[in-house]
């Protein structure tokens, strides 16, 4: 997998970007819709709160991953799905909830890690429909560069991490040297995939809905809060 040139990978869908104005007239975000690996995406660089953030949404189809990627200093103490690729300089900086684990590492690979250390900062979340990559700063054209190429690997990495990922459970079931999975060995590990998917997806809707009850539990104590003062 190699990580190509912005020129390469990039095609505009609207000529000029689109600009957010704040409140206070003052520029908010611009956006461009591009195709990056052959799939529709949408660019945008401004303020998100105090902070001016670089952004890619790219669409994914569902079902086929599930990926978050964030640095280590602003991460969870071990997650639900964290998963570690054995790069003990990626993994000491970034971490990585992933479902299915074994697609998720081949598509984490050795050039892709080298580009998130490198690019530093760098978040991957999912989004409806896709995943966001985002980094923090400017949209300068090297900035952009880096993130296009990044997300350009990543979405068009996908099919062959799913190759990949098939030849390692091969090796597992014994049979490193067949050409394909039997169907009874393919319903087996594609049932695995689907299980890690659909466990990591309900702990995030637990995860959101304890956050929500948290809320609305502090909005009701506050009326009671304010009776005893």
């Amino acid at each position: 997998m190699v990580l190509g040139s912005m020129a390469a990978i990039m095609r505009d869908r609207r000529p000029a970007p689109r600009r957010r104005l704040g409140s206070r007239g003052h520029e908010r975000s611009a956006e461009q819709a591009l195709v990056v690996g052959e799939r529709p995406a949408l660019y945008r660089h401004g303020l998100r709160g105090a902070w001016r953030w670089t952004e890619l949404d790219l669409a994914v189809p569902p079902g086929l991953l599930k990926l978050t990627v964030r640095p280590r200093l602003q991460a969870v103490a071990r997650a639900l799905g964290e998963i570690e690729t054995g790069d003990l300089t990626f993994d000491a900086l970034f971490q990585v909830q992933a479902a299915p684990a074994d697609v998720a590492r081949e598509l984490l690979g050795p050039e892709v890690r080298a580009a998130l250390v490198r690019m530093g900062g760098v978040w991957i979340v999912p989004i409806e429909g896709g995943i966001r990559v985002a980094r923090p700063g400017g949209g300068d054209m090297g900035s952009r560069a880096e993130l296009l190429a990044l997300a350009d690997a990543l979405v068009s990495g996908i099919d062959a991490a799913y190759v990949a990922a098939d030849r390692g459970s091969r090796a597992r079931v014994g049979a490193p040297f067949r050409q394909a999975l039997d169907a009874h060995e393919l319903a087996i590990i594609e049932a695995e995939r689907r299980g890690e998917l659909e466990r990591l997806c309900t702990a995030e809707r637990r995860s959101l809905q304890m956050a929500l009850a948290r809320v609305v539990l502090g909005m009701c104590s506050l009326p009671a809060l304010l009776l005893l003062l």
